[in-house]
């Protein structure tokens, strides 16, 4: 059992109240019997840890186990913020019944279909005229699918009057897939009206246009999938697709599916990061912003000669509370000082981290950041064995659906390498900022897994989004940096 001097539950809305289905709850007087403790023992400095914000209460708990034994066995105080959502558990079951319909199957093979007659693709490296029904059934039931296809460069560099409008391409899209269907009896035999009724949330055109008389309902679902079909087209055309098979699927979500509830629930999280710090005037009992509550209590514990130190471990989501912490204990907290941050896949906005931490460094101490290669991000399976659903990380997956409310194909995220390494990318002022920091040969400030050294405090062979805050190389890494600083 986690003693409950050692963690801190955020519940509703950053606040002590507690949330539905919860199993562990914190009350103010919890928080200060936690100060109490402190003050007992004279200890003076802490590690505070944040996990990954798309986990159940349980799964936040377990995570903060771990790790607080580790800020123990560095000598430090552990306080753990647990702050479930469980996002990621509704979003598995979701998927994982979508990845087995029929009607998910069909619209695959309607849009990959269609790709391949306008996108120039290449298979292991060799040029392919169009993609057949029968070689899209033979890639569909592999483990990952399309994963020897890409798309050739020169595609990414037309010119703007080689490529045809929205309206023009959509029109001919539409009339295309129509006749795809009608020549494919397989197709229109798997085409229930209640799942593609359930789908369309752009009903605009669901009674406006028809296919037939015998298939009213059809008009809106063509020109639906002629829309994603050119959301795709225009993502490559623009360099900010996430490869073949994983853009199309976004892009389906997108759409159709998870993108609404998932974006809702995920910036849910993102407020809760941000809510936790807000001010308590005029505020008691569990009303109280849990965040603001402890900082308060460590202020008064601190003075300006003697001061509250606390390192800061982030993973994944955890890293966007830490980056509003930072700014709170500058702004208002004078006898509290930020000594490490340890990132760990870190989920925030890459504009998130320049702003509140590249452009004030003054706010901290040293910085570190483990997270993937794009080699193994984009290994990373969202749903373990089935990467038919989405066959990247939890990073890609947020970047691609999640972010600003499913509206932005390619949101910059702190955590993935493309964002903040590829050179594509430098032409983002706030990217190159990143870029420039991270990169100081002196700091080490970037430590990608799997990492080529074994060096103490710069290991990582975490190759999972969820490996880093259990992962034996990371895990004594972070108890070097605690013992030992990043300077």
């Amino acid at each position: 059992m986690l003693s409950k001097t050692t963690y801190v539950n955020v519940g509703r809305s950053g606040t002590f109240n507690p949330s539905a289905n919860h199993r562990y709850d914190t009350k103010p007087e919890d928080v200060d019997a936690i100060i109490e403790l402190l003050r007992t023992n004279n200890q003076r400095e802490l590690g505070l840890y944040f996990h990954g914000g798309l986990v159940k209460d349980t799964a936040g708990i377990q995570s903060a186990k771990i790790m607080n034994s580790k800020i123990t066995e560095s000598g430090l105080h552990p306080i753990s913020f647990v702050w479930e959502t469980g996002i990621f558990d509704v979003l598995r079951e979701k998927l994982d019944k979508i990845g087995r319909k029929t009607l998910f199957k069909i619209i695959q093979r309607i849009i990959v279909r269609r790709l391949g007659d306008r996108i120039p693709l290449s298979k292991n490296r060799e040029a392919i005229k169009e993609i057949t029904y029968s070689e899209i059934e033979f890639e569909l039931s592999k483990k990952t699918p399309f994963k020897n296809y890409v798309i050739n460069d020169n595609y990414r560099v037309l010119e703007d009057n080689n490529f045809q409008t929205e309206d023009e391409m959509v029109i001919t899209l539409e009339e295309d897939i129509k006749k795809d269907v009608l020549e494919n009896p397989i197709l229109i035999e798997g085409l229930d009206i209640g799942e593609v009724d359930d789908i369309i949330y752009d009903n605009k055109y669901t009674l406006e246009k028809s296919m037939s008389r015998d298939a009213p309902f059809l008009g809106g679902f063509f020109w639906s999938i002629a829309k994603i079909v050119y959301n795709i087209i225009l993502r490559f055309k623009r360099d900010n697709d996430h490869g073949f098979y994983a853009t199309m699927i976004e892009e389906i979500f997108r759409r159709y599916y998870v993108a609404k509830i998932g974006a809702s629930i995920w910036q849910e999280m993102k407020d809760k990061a941000k809510e936790m710090w807000k001010s308590n005037t005029g505020r008691s009992g569990n009303n109280l912003y849990a965040g603001t509550y402890l900082l308060t209590k460590l202020n008064e514990l601190g003075t300006i000669e003697n001061p509250i130190i606390i390192n800061l471990i982030g993973h994944s989501a955890g890293s966007i509370a830490i980056c509003y912490l930072i700014k709170e204990v500058q702004e208002n907290y004078p006898h509290i000082k930020v000594n490490n941050l340890v990132f760990l896949a870190p989920a925030c906005r890459s504009e998130l981290f320049d702003e509140y931490v590249v452009q004030k460094t003054e706010r901290f101490n040293e910085i570190r950041i483990f997270t993937m290669s794009d080699e193994y991000e984009r290994k990373d399976t969202l749903i373990d064995g089935f990467s038919i659903v989405y066959p990247h990380s939890l990073l890609y997956f947020i970047s691609g659906i999640l972010e600003d409310a499913g509206k932005n194909p390619d949101a910059h995220i702190l955590g993935l390498e493309r964002h903040v390494n590829w050179q594509k990318y430098m032409k983002h002022s706030h990217l190159k900022n990143i870029n420039t920091y991270l990169n100081d040969t002196q700091k080490n400030r970037l430590v990608l897994s799997v990492s080529k050294t074994n060096e103490v405090g710069l290991s990582s062979n975490a190759i999972d989004h969820g490996d880093f805050d259990d992962n034996p190389n990371t895990l004594t890494s972070i108890v070097h940096i605690l013992k030992n600083g990043l300077n």
